[in-house]
């Protein structure tokens, strides 16, 4: 029997919201994605960057990436360095292609390839340190498979397949170390069901639904432990809806 979960129905209206980012500290990276054709050039920012300057030296250009790709994800690992997976090539294909950034020695390093070419997947650091890729286009279609990464030994592992296929959704680390997947778009609409990762069973689950099918939204790990799923949409509809799982 489904577990489903109890959820708050939330309505916003946001008027005339800016947001200004200013004396960000640290550094940014900045996988540039597609415009004409895809890129494989990389920018960085740091708190020596000024908003007035439009020189070259802001950003800073540093060394491209080894492949050029789109609709990737770029995760910073436990030790500083950052995971770029997938995407879509040049050839507009998912690319089961995988580097990594070392910002120690500003260099970046192929990998070992994910074992199923993805884009527009998720990518999350477990608690134990190790990633888990979920979903996304595949060279077939919309993926429902899952794989590991092992940044020690740079090797990847078969992590079984979530319920739905679904790409543009979100994945979100829980305090107890289950990954929660909301929404996202399936071979011909956008998905209500929501699904847990176990990393320790290594098992998939259903855990109830949405109240509204979305994809291109936000999750958000609450300070008491829940999650807010806010935005995204269905088709060319956009939604304010807002609501809260309860793990």
């Amino acid at each position: 029997m489904e577990n489903k979960k109890i959820r708050r129905y939330l309505v916003w209206l946001l008027i005339g919201v800016s947001i200004i980012v200013i004396g960000v500290l640290g550094n940014a990276l900045i996988g540039n994605g597609e415009s004409a054709i895809d890129q494989n050039s990389m920018q960085k920012q740091g708190p020596d960057a000024n908003i007035k300057k439009t020189d070259n030296e802001n950003p800073k250009s540093r060394r491209n990436l080894v492949y050029a790709r789109s609709s990737h994800t770029a995760t910073t690992l436990n030790d500083g360095r950052i995971l770029v997976v997938g995407g879509l090539g040049s050839d507009k294909k998912p690319m089961s292609k995988v580097e990594i950034y070392d910002p120690k020695t500003d260099t970046w390093t192929s990998t070992n390839d994910c074992r199923s070419p993805r884009a527009d997947h998720t990518t999350t650091v477990l608690k134990n340190g190790n990633v888990l890729v979920v979903g996304g286009t595949s060279d077939v279609g919309v993926a429902s498979t899952a794989e590991i990464f092992y940044p020690k030994t740079e090797t990847w592992e078969y992590a079984g397949r979530m319920n739905f296929a679904r790409q543009t959704h979100r994945a979100t680390l829980l305090n107890d170390g289950r990954i929660l997947i909301t929404g996202g778009k399936g071979v011909n609409k956008a998905i209500d069901a929501v699904e847990l990762y176990n990393p320790v069973t290594k098992a998939w689950s259903r855990a109830g639904s949405l109240n509204f099918p979305k994809y291109g939204h936000t999750a958000t790990l609450l300070p008491d432990g829940n999650i807010l799923v806010a935005g995204g949409g269905e088709g060319f509809v956009r939604q304010v809806h807002g609501e809260i799982f309860y793990p």
